[in-house]
């Protein structure tokens, strides 16, 4: 990763911090990257997320490091790679670590600007991580949230080269242009996590087998039982129902933000409190 935009990087991704727990989410992203900050930092997940909701394994933890996840609070150490920022006047998370924030990409002036690329990729870029060694394990990699869709873009692909030269990640140059984007498309053998009863799984131990042998990995799965503590209300509106909204309510009842498209922006709005 290019050291001039490493170092604008929070420092706290830097060092285990002491009391934290990771926050795990739905899909590979999120799994893949709780592998890395746990095989790194020994970091746990005692929270997980989806769009119904928060829940918690142990409710006396309250110090937390999401992952994949657009929390706009600076209470809350995340890694992510949405688009955050309304306008450039917007307010970032000084505690997250996501190029896109540090960028200041925003959803007004620079949006198709921004490094689409996986919350993997960012960490893997960041602590310099090894990719996998196969062309599968690679494409596997760059299909994590569609990270491969902006080199065949005419629009996006000059700004999605120089983010991987950027991030130091431009040998999967090579891996693209010998690949067609449909080699992408059946990379991964599952994109989503299954979550029943409280507890976290792929959907089945085949789909977990296969992305361990392509991540040249062992996932880290947490075994907690999780209990919803919050409810969310998920919203999808364009700019300008999001100022009305805005306008009308505290910004403190946003848990995570994340601009979609140059159209949409999504947000989970925190309504119910579980005791």
């Amino acid at each position: 990763m290019d050291k001039i935009i490493k170092d604008m990087f929070p420092a706290w991704v830097n060092q285990k911090q002491e009391g934290h727990y990771t926050i795990y989410g739905n899909d590979v992203d999120s799994a893949y990257s709780n592998t890395i900050i746990h095989n790194l930092f020994g970091y746990t997940a005692n929270a997980y997320v989806d769009r119904k909701g928060f829940y918690i394994a142990d409710k006396t933890i309250n110090k937390y490091i999401g992952i994949d996840l657009a929390v706009i609070s600076k209470d809350i150490k995340t890694w992510d790679n949405h688009v955050t920022l309304i306008d450039s006047n917007d307010r970032v998370n000084p505690n997250s670590a996501n190029i896109n924030s540090i960028m200041m990409i925003n959803h007004d002036k620079n949006y198709y600007k921004k490094c689409a690329l996986s919350t993997a990729l960012q960490m893997i870029a960041y602590y310099d991580l090894p990719l996998p060694s196969t062309i599968d394990g690679k494409r596997a990699l760059l299909a994590i949230d569609g990270g491969y869709k902006g080199f065949y873009s005419k629009k996006f692909k000059n700004t999605y080269i120089s983010y991987l030269k950027m991030l130091g990640l431009d040998n999967l140059l090579d891996v693209l242009d010998r690949s067609k984007e449909s080699d992408f498309e059946k990379a991964l053998p599952s994109e989503k996590l299954i979550f029943k009863d409280g507890l976290v799984s792929f959907p089945t131990s085949q789909h977990q087998e296969k992305l361990e042998k392509l991540f040249e990995t062992k996932f880290y799965i947490p075994q907690g039982k999780f209990e919803l503590s919050v409810e969310f209300k998920n919203n999808f509106v364009n700019r300008q129902q999001y100022h009305k909204f805005n306008d009308k309510a505290e910004r403190n009842t946003i848990f995570s933000l994340a601009v979609l498209n140059k159209d949409k922006i999504s947000f989970s709005q925190m309504t119910k409190i579980h005791k």
